[in-house]
This record gives structure tokens, C-alpha cells and sequence, in this order.
């Protein structure tokens, strides 16, 4: 007879069980994936299902075990909208009980539009009402109502300074969102809300920040290699991070930005003993790989451009799990299959506004 699993063990299988469904969001919905990256994911078996206070994102063993894939990838994209769209904030001195249906109301509206979610059995759904807005929802559901069991917002009356903190965390995951986002990822209800709570600029270096550390400690176990061909390999842990960057030498990126963007990347990849880096130039032709510490004179050219080289070289190579950044000014041949590697692109803010790449992660970074 085969023990039940104990507490821990259950708590281990459930955060890789949320990992590998944060993955496939990634493959699926960049701007959902994106958002999650900002709040702290929690296993929480005290939790009947899952719940948020608008930072960290509580999540049931039990229940997250019960669902099939696209229902776990619709209860993350739910809670994860109801931190990024600040409703836990919002409910101010509204019944929280009703707040919390109204908010569920549009949230599964949401959701359940997208072709890669399936939301749970029990989930709340009016058509009548989820394209208003949250507070005009409110309005319209009798005084009383609560969402009994389904209560998932943790309503936190802060400080002033608190709830500031929060919206500022907010603002930059919502741009970030957007910048990783391919033309039409995001939901047009998604997009009114988020151009009225306003938008924030992104700190390339936090992106930079959040990028690796994405791959290297939420995601450690998990070879990102195989993420499509759902194989879920332990191997970043033993093989190490593998961050490949290539840069455009076709004249759009200066000495000093390069001088300043390879100085945080090293001071970022020192903080992971098994990490290393690798340095490429390119134009059309593929030139390295070099010493991320001890970078070449860098010859700036002024023919073409071309990704294809470099996301050939790394398909090639099976010797760990590698990571992509691109220092460029998003002008170029991209290659026609999608890598099936995590790409930043770091793109000079006076090119970003003109270029819309299909995959990958943006940051846009200062200066020419």
C-alpha cells in the first residue's frame, strides 16, 4: 500500500506543479507570464483554493493538484489580474465580500476569453456583467452578497505609503507586461483598465535583474529547453545558467552603453557561482563567443542585420540551459521559428517605440 504523500512533499510537488504551469503561460500568454513574475508565489495548504492580499499569491496543494492544465493556467492568469489590476487596494471601504464577486465577475471574464485557460468548475460568471468595469459591477449586485468559499482577495487596509509601494510595484509589472507582450496578447478589457490606472516607465536593470533571476532561482529545476516538448528536466541546478549575449554591431549601440550594460550584467551573473557568460558580435555574420569579462575592441559595422546566426548557434548547442539577450535596436532578419530559449531584448528607448518583435521580453534601456 503506498503512503500518502506527507505535508512537505505535497508542498514540493505543488510549487513544481506551479512552476511548470508558469511555464506554459510563458509559451502561451508572455503578458500574463510577465505579471507573475511579480508576486510572490506562496503553497499555502491553510488556503481553500487560492487567494491574493496584492503582493503575494497564496495557492492550495490540494486544490492546485485537482485541476488539469489549463485550468491551472486560468487560476494563476485570475489571481495574478486581481494583484496587477490592484483589487485588493481598490475595494477601499466597499463590502468585501461584494467586492470580491464583482471583481471575480470581470477577472473570469477575462479569462475565460483566452483560448489557453479553462476556468474551474464553480468559478463565477455573469455575461451580462464582466465587460464593466469593477466598481460598476458593485454597484449592480445586492448589498450582502459574498462570495463565500470561492473568497480569494485579501483585503489590506495599509498605510498610505504601503498601498503607494503597491501601485508602484504594479505600474512597472503592467509595462513590463506590455513590453514583453506580442501584437494582440492582451485582453482589451486588460489593456482600459491598466491605461486607467496608468502606465510607469521600466528600469532596464531591474528587468535584467528579473529575467535571469527568473530563469535561474523560480524556475531552477526546470531545463527551459524542453519547456514545449514537455519535459520538465532537472538539469539547470547540475549543468548551471548558460546567459548568451549577443550584440548588434551595426552602429546603434555606443561604446559606453555596451561599457555599462556588459558591467551590470557580470555584477548580476556574480551573484550565481554556476552561471557564465558568453559574448557574441554580430551583423549578418556571427563573431565568437567571447569573454563576457574581458570583452573585444568592438568594431562597429554598417551593413545588415541578421538574428538568424546567433538563435542558430544556440538551437545547435545541447550543453545546458541557456538563456538569451540581445543588445540591439530591434532592426533585423528574425529567425521563422520561434527559440525555444528565454529571450531579453535590450533595446535603445529612442528605437523601441518603432519596432514589435514577435517573441522574448523587452526592456528598454537609456542613451544611443
Amino acid at each position: 500500500m503506498t503512503e500518502a504523500p506527507t505535508e512537505p512533499e505535497r508542498d514540493v510537488a505543488a510549487r513544481r506543479a506551479v512552476k511548470k504551469a508558469l511555464l506554459e503561460l510563458a509559451i502561451h500568454a508572455p503578458f500574463f507570464a510577465t505579471l507573475a513574475l511579480y508576486a510572490e508565489l506562496v503553497i499555502d495548504p491553510a488556503t481553500p483554493t487560492a487567494a491574493t492580499d496584492g503582493r503575494r499569491i497564496y495557492v492550495s496543494p490540494g486544490f492546485f493538484a485537482s485541476l488539469g492544465a489549463a485550468e491551472r493556467r486560468a487560476l494563476l492568469a485570475h489571481e495574478v489580474l486581481h494583484a496587477a489590476l490592484l483589487h485588493p487596494n481598490r475595494c477601499g471601504l466597499r463590502e468585501p465580500g461584494r467586492w470580491n464577486v464583482a471583481a471575480d465577475i470581470v477577472v473570469n471574464g477575462i479569462v475565460r476569453a483566452q483560448s489557453w485557460a479553462e476556468l474551474p468548475s464553480g468559478a463565477l460568471v455573469d455575461a451580462s456583467l464582466e465587460a464593466l468595469a469593477v466598481e460598476e459591477v458593485y454597484e449592480r449586485l445586492p448589498a450582502g452578497l459574498g462570495p463565500g468559499a470561492q473568497a480569494d482577495l485579501l483585503v489590506v487596509h495599509g498605510s498610505t505609503t504601503h498601498t503607494r509601494d503597491v501601485e508602484r510595484h504594479w505600474a512597472l509589472a503592467r509595462a513590463s507586461a506590455l513590453a514583453a507582450s506580442r501584437p494582440g496578447d492582451v485582453p482589451c478589457r486588460v489593456q482600459r483598465e491598466i491605461d486607467r490606472l496608468g502606465r510607469a516607465r521600466i528600469d532596464w536593470r531591474a528587468e535584467l535583474a528579473r529575467f535571469v533571476s527568473l530563469t535561474r532561482d523560480d524556475y531552477g529545476e526546470l531545463d527551459l529547453r524542453f519547456v514545449h516538448r514537455g519535459l520538465y528536466v532537472e538539469a539547470l541546478e547540475r549543468e548551471g545558467l548558460h546567459v548568451d549575449v549577443a550584440v548588434d554591431t551595426s552602429g546603434s549601440i555606443s561604446a559606453k552603453l555596451l561599457a555599462d550594460f556588459l558591467a551590470e550584467l557580470r555584477a548580476l551573473l556574480a551573484l550565481y557561482p554556476a552561471a557564465r557568460g558568453r559574448l557574441f558580435f554580430f551583423e549578418v555574420a556571427l563573431e565568437g563567443p567571447f569573454d563576457l569579462d574581458v570583452p573585444p575592441r568592438r568594431a562597429v559595422g554598417g551593413g545588415g542585420t541578421s538574428f538568424v546566426p546567433f538563435f542558430e548557434r544556440l538551437r545547435a548547442e545541447e550543453d545546458g540551459a541557456h538563456v538569451a539577450v540581445v543588445l540591439t535596436d530591434g532592426h533585423g532578419t528574425l529567425p521563422e521559428r520561434t527559440p525555444d530559449v528565454p529571450v531579453l531584448w535590450v533595446i535603445p528607448e529612442s528605437d523601441a517605440r518603432h519596432v514589435a518583435l514577435p517573441f522574448g521580453t523587452v526592456a528598454r534601456i537609456p542613451g544611443r
